[in-house]
């Protein structure tokens, strides 16, 4: 009864705009598609209808309540059909209405729409009034962090810094919440938010983008576009103008024409908690290395690795997420299920940032992980790619140096150190190079391959000693390479022989040259380690140049030149040598044509 009833009045909320030209068809419509449903039950009249539904609601046991909400959210017409249905259409036994709406915005909705004063009509159609008293905003705020509580439930204590969200909340977050339907608003879209990214981002900072992104979405547009100025602040070029001023006038710009009727002093609060780096043009403030490693490592937004992710809910290519980092560190328990993991990240192109983030984890990983972690770089680093595309970059050995240094300085018994790389550096088969590297790391403390002093015995991670029986064991493993071939192939040949030549004397070395470079193959793999490159950019260019040089100064340390020049202009001379790799003919025409001054080396 009452579906077919409803069918009956649908047509009647269509209440025609007698403003419109098509007023009279909208009319004519209704009261036909009124009267086609009459026909289907059997011509009764509305009334009828509703006397009968009234005699089923009588006989009912229990009430009927109807609930509608957010009536003040409508259009003023269709604020008054609500209440013209209610009133005169479904006015029914044991059935009781609860409209929940705004007074202030209802009335004055039907004074405009309604003919008369639109209290006096509200009146007769409202039996029981209720005024609800606003919430306060205690009880706001309490809700929203119960709401927060029921989403972030599995998040580990130790990953909700509750001194930083005192310092956001109180700092200018709780500015955007002040009725139940402003927390529901930011909810529904964290909710959503966060089940995408709770596993490579800080909470903390996901649930203030989020409420800058629904209640000031363009300042969350400005802020998404100025990446630099979040991430970087302000940075003293040493010359040119001073943009301390400019970027505090863009600055405050941005806020000034966002903050949609908010207070500015507290989005700008809320906005130097979330990014401490505008600090350096707003506080003449500024931020050492550990600081920039620990908002990386914490997810943090500020951080350049981090901020795009809050904006694109994905990760780019080539970036590689926190909680992937963080697995590959936990997978440091097993030897070879880490290697397994650095070998997946080489695959993936993801090994080289995975080197460089990990660095900002080295003040957490245990004695036994460190173990691992540096047995397993030295063993496999000579076949990572060398990945010094970037201006500035380093090169992945220097990565895996760098990542030993600060793992063994992390650990303060020397004893340790020297087992740790002792037992890496037995176990390096598949790579020289790395283990090179970390004798020359280990020999700067003492002041070798330096300018600078020795450091204080206490800072050093060996002790003579123990450098000494490293650096012996080195100079075996080099031996074992140039006996068996694999040291004369080696990409990284000079820095071998440098080091072999420092620790064993010329006489070892060049033995070694002149037995590998007996036969021309061997000139000629020798020929091709001698070429270095250097990157330079001109004013005006997007991108660096690469040029290649030799420096034969430092060749004439490892072999005679006068005893391989003549064989290299034999070899280039030779109708074979338009069969050599391109690679090969650049070396030794950069040889000969630098021995000949045709080619002046800066170097």
């Amino acid at each position: 009864m009452l579906e077919m009833y409803s069918s009956l009045i649908t047509p009647l909320v269509y209440i025609p705009n007698s403003q419109t030209p098509f007023a009279a068809i909208q009319k004519k419509g209704c009261q036909w598609l009124a009267n086609l449903l009459r026909s289907f039950v059997k011509n009764k009249s509305l009334d009828e209808l509703k006397n009968e539904l009234n005699k089923l609601l009588q006989n009912q046991t229990r009430k009927i309540i109807v609930i509608i909400d957010d009536i003040d959210r409508l259009n003023n017409t269709e604020i008054r059909q609500i209440f013209q249905l209610v009133k005169s259409l479904a006015d029914f036994k044991n059935t009781i209405y609860i409209l929940v709406f705004d007074k202030e915005v209802v009335v004055n909705a039907l004074s405009k729409v309604q003919e008369g004063n639109g209290e006096e009509y509200l009146e007769k159609v409202i039996q029981v009034p209720f005024e609800i008293p606003s919430i306060s905003l205690f009880e706001v705020h309490k809700f929203l962090c119960s709401s927060l509580d029921t989403i972030i439930s599995e998040l580990p204590q130790e990953k909700w810094d509750k001194r930083y969200w005192t310092n956001i909340f109180h700092g200018g977050l709780k500015t955007f919440y002040k009725t139940i339907r402003d927390v529901n608003r930011f909810i529904n879209v964290f909710k959503f938010k966060y089940s995408l990214l709770k596993d490579d981002v800080n909470a903390i900072d996901l649930v203030s983008i989020t409420a800058i992104q629904v209640f000031l979405p363009n300042l969350y547009s400005q802020i998404e576009t100025n990446k630099s100025m979040y991430v970087e602040g302000y940075k003293d070029s040493g010359y040119g103008r001073d943009r301390k001023q400019d970027l505090k006038n863009e600055f405050d710009s941005l806020i000034e024409n966002n903050a949609n009727n908010y207070p500015t002093e507290e989005i700008v609060g809320l906005l130097r908690e979330l990014f401490p780096p505008i600090r350096s043009f707003c506080e003449n403030f500024s931020f050492g290395d550990s600081s920039f490693s620990n908002w990386r490592k914490e997810g943090r937004v500020c951080s350049e690795n981090n901020f795009d992710l809050y904006f694109q809910f994905s990760l780019t290519s080539g970036q590689i997420s926190k909680s992937e980092i963080e697995g590959v560190i936990e997978s440091a328990n097993d030897y070879d299920r880490f290697c397994s993991e650095v070998e997946r990240l080489k695959n993936i192109g993801k090994l080289s940032i995975f080197l460089e983030r990990l660095l900002d984890y080295n003040k957490e990983i245990p004695e036994d992980k460190a173990q691992i972690i540096i047995s397993a770089l030295m063993e496999n680093g000579d076949s990572f790619p060398a990945d010094d595309d970037e201006f500035y970059s380093f090169d992945n050995i220097t990565r895996i140096g760098r990542i030993n240094h600060w793992l063994l300085k992390e650990i303060k018994d020397q004893s340790k150190c020297y087992n740790i790389i002792r037992k890496a550096t037995q176990n390096a088969n598949n790579s020289i190079m790395t283990v090179v590297d970390a004798i020359i790391w280990l020999g700067w403390d003492h002041g070798k391959w330096t300018s600078q002093d020795p450091k204080a015995e206490e800072e050093q991670k060996v002790n003579k000693l123990q450098l000494a029986e490293l650096e012996k064991m080195a100079c075996e493993k080099i031996q074992t390479w140039s006996e068996d071939g694999r040291l004369i192939k080696h990409k990284n040949l000079f820095q071998v022989l440098f080091l072999w030549k420092e620790l064993a004397g010329d006489t070892i070395v060049k033995n070694f040259l002149r037995k590998a470079t007996e036969e021309n193959d061997g000139l000629i793999e020798f020929v091709g380690k001698m070429p270095s490159k250097s990157k330079s950019i001109s004013g005006g260019d997007y991108s660096y140049r690469i040029e290649y040089y030799v420096s034969l100064e430092n060749v004439s340390k490892y072999i005679e030149l006068d005893q391989i020049i003549p064989r290299l202009r034999s070899i280039r001379s030779d109708d074979s040598f338009g069969n050599f790799t391109e690679e090969e003919k650049r070396a030794i025409n950069l040889v000969l044509d630098t021995y000949d001054g045709k080619i002046k080396t800066r170097f």
